[in-house]
């Protein structure tokens, strides 16, 4: 570990992947996970779920690539510049499938300028999250996570 002070700390992606797999349990823990109608199978939603917050991430980075390129730039400029990348992204990668031209909806994340080069994680963590569920699928949730959190956890026993 080149940082001592960050030995055990994970990435945002592995931190995300958790908060996904929580996530998902919501309406488990309520018993009302019996109110979702025509719940999507797992790779179709994973890849759904990826396939818009990818394009998020790309606008993401190419804002802050601009931001770095434009140092003296106002609000308003990169006002100009999210909504230029965005509509440059939708067009580059949505907007054959969706039917629709120059759509801003990937500018919507404030993520992107209050925590800079956070929402690459997101996907990362959903295929991260998809993993674990993976291999959890046949284990208990709670014994698991706690083994991935816990790592020196792992010489106990579970009663």
């Amino acid at each position: 570990m080149d940082y001592y002070s960050l030995k055990g700390v994970p990435n945002t992606a592995f931190t995300e992947a958790l908060a996904f797999a929580f996530q998902k349990r919501d309406l488990e823990l309520l018993a009302l996970q019996l109110l979702i109608p025509g719940k999507i199978s797992n790779g179709t939603g994973y890849f759904l779920v990826l396939f818009e917050i990818m394009g998020v991430s790309l606008v993401d980075m190419y804002v802050w690539s601009w931001m770095y390129e434009n140092p003296f730039a106002t609000a308003d400029d990169l006002k100009e510049a999210v909504l230029r990348i965005s509509k440059e992204v939708w067009n580059k990668y949505y907007s054959e499938i969706f039917g629709i031209k120059d759509q801003v909806i990937l500018a919507i994340y404030s993520h992107m300028i209050a925590y800079p080069l956070y929402l690459p994680a997101y996907p990362i963590g959903h295929l991260i999250d998809y993993q674990i569920e993976e291999y959890i699928s046949d284990k208990q949730f709670a014994k698991e996570v706690k083994r991935i959190l816990l790592p020196e956890a792992l010489h106990l026993t579970y009663g």
